[in-house]
């Protein structure tokens, strides 16, 4: 069986960027955050987790919908181009895109309870928020668990 290592993405070009690793031959996680206003500072992040890591497969959750023309949007397509070019720069696979629609779906039907993962729980009140395993992790790092998730459960249905 062939062994691969994942990196799943809620990218932000001038803020936090959430990031989901899993190696499937240790069957590891791994959570991140990186935060910076410089979509650049982003993109060398990502590139250089992925040369360290030896990241096999990049999976990122993207948008076609424009809801203002701001800098952070702007940034925020300059990072998704930078993304779709870095199977040009280092030896991954092509990138992967997740819609953000597809990320949001799953999220509701986490909240309704009509959908579960055995590993991740909401616990409510001060200081609390999502767990994965009893790790607390934020939202951009779940977001980024659902980008993982949604093109796992597409390439499945293949």
């Amino acid at each position: 069986m062939d062994h691969y290592n994942y990196l799943a993405l809620d990218p932000s070009g001038t803020g936090t960027t959430g990031l989901f690793f899993y190696n499937s031959e240790l069957k590891k996680e791994k959570f991140l955050t990186f935060k910076n206003k410089d979509w650049k500072e982003h993109f060398k992040f990502i590139k250089g987790f992925c040369l360290e890591h030896k990241v096999n497969y990049v999976i990122y959750e993207t948008t076609d919908y424009i809801k203002t023309k701001n800098f952070d949007m702007t940034s925020l397509f300059k990072l998704f181009g930078a993304i779709e070019f870095l199977s040009d720069t280092i030896p991954i696979k092509e990138p992967f895109k997740v819609y953000v629609s597809e990320t949001k779906s799953m999220y509701k039907k986490i909240m309704a309870k009509t959908f579960t993962f055995d590993n991740l729980s909401y616990k409510s009140g001060r200081g609390n928020g999502w767990f994965w395993n009893d790790y607390k992790i934020s939202l951009h790092e779940l977001d980024a668990l659902l980008v993982f998730y949604s093109h796992i459960k597409k390439t499945e249905n293949k």
